[in-house]
């Protein structure tokens, strides 16, 4: 909390006992923030917050990465995806870290491409590139599966879930919300934003991006892996780039086979 006042992204703490679990801040002062403003302003919020050392971990992950943690309970398809090595591995902190606070804070402001740019570049201090692109549209889809998974589950409280109603239009609801229209601690609405992500997942990976995403990100995995096996071979570069010549592929990073 001292670290984020000093940075100016939390009220100033006059004092703290963790042992009490009690903190005393100066007084935050709730006032509405356009979308319009937020797109710039959030991005740079988190730019600040992710350039800090990083906090000490809590017990529990309440992210939306708490799908991809490694654990006996999560055997299912966002474990299978790590457990693949899309990634290369020194980027998969990041990934999960960095992209995890951009995707959720994006699917609730950001409606378009044009506003998805500006949200990024806003981050990352210029236009945001094709990988980059990928990775964060990747996170989105984890974001709206982690959401859709909590919000069903603490608003059935356990039992079935009835799927006839209509479900409400994501941009819309997303609207709402941020406008203080939805009352979120009702049942039934935790469940209608939990299909709302639902909904959202399913549409996105029926999309010509979300195949392409896939293909950028594992793109440069294998470009990854080539070039490990190339630094490894100590024969030079000829026999990585007739393995490339052979892969019909244009992997990024090789440049042009010799």
């Amino acid at each position: 909390m001292k670290a984020a006042a000093e940075a100016g992204v939390a009220p100033r703490v006059w004092h703290t006992n963790i042992e009490e679990k009690i903190s005393v801040t100066d007084f935050v002062e709730a006032e509405p923030l356009p979308v319009s403003e937020a797109l710039v302003r959030l991005p740079a919020l988190l730019l600040t917050l992710h350039s800090l050392t990083p906090f000490g971990r809590a017990p529990f992950n309440t992210s939306c990465t708490f799908l991809i943690d490694k654990g006996p309970a999560l055997d299912g398809f966002l474990q299978k995806f790590q457990a693949a090595n899309i990634l290369p591995k020194a980027e998969c902190e990041e990934f999960f870290a960095r992209y995890a606070d951009l995707a959720v804070v994006a699917n609730q402001i950001v409606t378009n491409d044009e506003e998805e740019v500006v949200y990024l570049q806003e981050y990352f201090g210029a236009a945001p590139d094709q990988y980059q692109l990928a990775r964060f549209h990747l996170m989105q889809q984890i974001a709206h599966l982690f959401y859709t998974m909590a919000f069903l589950f603490l608003g059935s409280s356990g039992k079935p879930i009835d799927w006839r109603g209509t479900v409400p239009e994501f941009r819309d609801y997303q609207r709402r919300i941020w406008a203080g229209e939805v009352d979120m601690t009702d049942k039934d609405v935790k469940i209608a934003y939990g299909r709302v992500h639902w909904e959202r997942l399913l549409q996105n990976v029926r999309q010509t991006r979300y195949n392409e995403a896939l293909r950028i990100v594992s793109g440069r995995h294998s470009a990854e892996i080539f070039r490990a096996a190339y630094l490894r071979s100590g024969r030079g570069r000829v026999q990585v780039s007739a393995l490339v010549r052979r892969s019909g592929e244009n992997l990024p990073g090789l440049g042009e086979p010799c």
